[in-house]
């Protein structure tokens, strides 16, 4: 059971990395989706969520977003990059983290450095290191 809940995580996270490389831009209903199926099947399948350090790390992601957004009027991640992050984050286990953070960072330089473009696509970043890190756990 675990392997398709996985496999169909996957399916949806290369569409929406696809969507994200081709336009920029992920579509909503795509992405409450993919939220609502991956929060069911770890409710259903994991039991326990340590939510409080899920919401810890989004919350200081959005702190991070607003006060660089005041400080110089550009964005830092997008919406749906943060949207994004609370499904990933809540199916990961806590000694994941880090990895998970780390994967997607060093992700979104390489993705950054290939297109050679300021504003680079973060969701093909997150799913690939979510995927690395999916592939650690079982191996």
């Amino acid at each position: 059971m675990p392997v398709l809940f996985y496999a169909l995580q996957m399916f949806l996270l290369s569409l929406l990395s696809y969507e994200d490389y081709r336009t920029k831009r992920i579509s909503l209903w795509l992405l409450l989706m993919f939220v609502g199926f991956t929060l069911g099947g770890v409710v259903f399948l994991k039991g326990f969520v340590d939510y409080t350090v899920v919401f810890g790390i989004l919350g200081f992601l959005i702190l991070l977003k607003v006060g660089v957004f005041l400080g110089t009027g550009k964005s830092l991640i997008g919406n749906g990059d943060l949207i994004l992050l609370l499904p990933l984050l809540a199916s990961l286990d806590l000694t994941e983290f880090p990895f998970f953070l780390i994967l997607a960072g060093l992700g979104g330089i390489v993705t950054c450095s290939l297109i050679s473009s300021k504003r680079a696509p973060f969701v093909p970043a997150l799913s690939l290191s979510y995927g690395i890190v999916l592939l650690v756990r079982y191996i």
